[in-house]
């Protein structure tokens, strides 16, 4: 699989992970504050879904302190 770094603010971590056509996405904050996180647009994938919260992945979202969102879905296609 691979390992792919995302852009999603400047105190945000943010990597995907993929395995044949499974991907996962993480996204941390690892500040003690409330944090903005954008995310570009290939990074949204297809039919990504909160592991947590059953959510549907969107561009911008805010992550609470020291918080954590994972997402699974499906790896987009190369075209």
């Amino acid at each position: 699989g691979s390992l792919m770094p995302i852009p999603a603010g400047p105190d945000v971590i943010a990597f995907s992970r993929q395995h044949e056509q499974e991907r996962v996405l993480v996204v941390v904050n690892p500040r003690a504050r409330a944090q903005a996180v954008v995310l570009p647009e290939a990074a949204l994938g297809t039919a990504m879904q909160g592991v947590l919260s059953g959510e549907t992945l969107s561009a911008s979202f805010t992550l609470p302190p020291h918080g954590l969102r994972l997402f699974r879905g499906l790896a987009a296609r190369a075209e």
